[in-house]
C-alpha cells in the first residue's frame, strides 16, 4: 500500500497570555502607578483653594509723665571725730553718735528709718615738708555714717538744724522720693501705653488698615529728682523747696494689622 501525504498546511503555536498570568508590560503599569500615590496624596490644591494670609504687624513706641510733689526726704549723713589716739577718736565718735541717736527717737525716727551704714576709722598722716621724710602718723580719724528716711517734708529743714547741733557734722547728700512711689510709675507706664495706642490708631487709619490684637509690649521707666550735695550746712535753718519730682515710662507694641 502506498503512504498517504497530509496536504494541509501545520498549525502555528497561538501565541498569547495563559489565563491567570499577568505580562510584563501590565506588571510595570502597576508598580508605576503604586510609586505615584504617595506624590499624589501630598499634591498641593490649586490657588484658588488656598487661603491667603493678609495680616501684618505696625510696631509703635509711646511714652508716659507723671509729676508728683516729693513726699520723702533720704538723708545720708555721719559723725566724724579726730583724736590723737585711735581709742579716743572711736570713744569720742560712739559718745557724739549716741546722742543723734537720742535725737532720732526724740524727732519720731522709727528703727525702719535709720540705718547705720558703717563704721571707719583711719590713720591721719603727717604733712611730708621735706622731700623723702618718712610717713608719720599724727592721729587717727573716726567716720560713723547713717541713712534716714524722713516722711513728710515740711519739718525737713527743722530736723537737719537740730542733728547737726547733737552731732552731726557731716551731711553728704539729700535725696527727694515718693512713699507711695510704684503707684507713680504705674501711672507713668499706663500714660505710655495710652500714648502708644493713640499712635497706632493714627498710623492704622492713615494707611488704611485695620488694627487687631496686641502681639508683644515691652516697657521701660525711670526718672526722678538727684541729690542734692550738702557738704556743708549753716546753724540757722533754711527753707528747702524740692519742686516736683518726674517720673517718665516708654513702652514699645507691636499689634496685629489686616486690611480693610
Amino acid at each position: 500500500m502506498g503512504i498517504r501525504r497530509s496536504l494541509t498546511a501545520p498549525r502555528r503555536p497561538v501565541r498569547g497570555t495563559p489565563r491567570g498570568r499577568s505580562g510584563p508590560t501590565a506588571v510595570l503599569r502597576l508598580a508605576a502607578f503604586l510609586a505615584l500615590l504617595p506624590m499624589l496624596a501630598g499634591w498641593p490644591m490649586p490657588l484658588s483653594a488656598q487661603a491667603e494670609s493678609r495680616t501684618g504687624q505696625l510696631t509703635v513706641t509711646g511714652t508716659g509723665h507723671v509729676s508728683r510733689a516729693p513726699d520723702l526726704a533720704i538723708i545720708r549723713m555721719a559723725v566724724d571725730t579726730r583724736a590723737s589716739t585711735a581709742a579716743r577718736a572711736l570713744r569720742d565718735n560712739e559718745e557724739a553718735s549716741g546722742r543723734l541717736r537720742a535725737e532720732f527717737a526724740r524727732i519720731g525716727l522709727s528703727g525702719k528709718d535709720v540705718v547705720a551704714a558703717d563704721l571707719s576709722l583711719n590713720p591721719v598722716w603727717a604733712q611730708r615738708s621735706v622731700s623723702g621724710e618718712p610717713a608719720r602718723i599724727v592721729g587717727y580719724a573716726a567716720s560713723n555714717r547713717f541713712s534716714l528716711r524722713l516722711h513728710g517734708l515740711e519739718r525737713l529743714a527743722d530736723v537737719l538744724d537740730r542733728l547737726t547741733q547733737v552731732g552731726a557734722n557731716r551731711i553728704d547728700s539729700i535725696g527727694f522720693s515718693l512713699q507711695n512711689i510704684d503707684f507713680a510709675r504705674d501711672s507713668s507706664l499706663q500714660a505710655a501705653v495710652a500714648d502708644a495706642r493713640r499712635r497706632a490708631a493714627v498710623l492704622a487709619t492713615a494707611s488704611g488698615v485695620k488694627l487687631g490684637r496686641v502681639l508683644s509690649v515691652n516697657a521701660t521707666s525711670g526718672g526722678g529728682v538727684p541729690m542734692v550735695a550738702m557738704r556743708e550746712m549753716a546753724a540757722d535753718a533754711a527753707p528747702i523747696t524740692p519742686g516736683q519730682m518726674e517720673l517718665s515710662a516708654t513702652v514699645t507694641m507691636v499689634f496685629e494689622i489686616s486690611e480693610q
